[in-house]
């Protein structure tokens, strides 16, 4: 999950929505038993494209994210 965890819109976006989602998740499990593994993996793309793009490009290319 990409969110803004130290910049302008950090109380807006960030830790509360990493919080969310991991709830939300969390849920999901419960709810409907997937037979796949979920993992919130949590991502400061301060609210920066460019930053978000390459922190993205890092969980995809070099941790293995799917």
């Amino acid at each position: 999950m990409l969110t803004a965890l130290s910049a302008d819109y950090t109380d807006g976006a960030g830790g509360g929505s990493v919080v969310a989602t991991k709830l939300a998740v969390e849920d999901f499990i419960r709810d409907c038993k997937p037979k796949f593994k979920i993992h919130v993996i949590e991502g400061d793309m301060q609210d920066k494209a460019d930053i978000g793009l390459s922190v993205a490009r890092l969980r995809f290319d070099r941790a293995g994210v799917g």
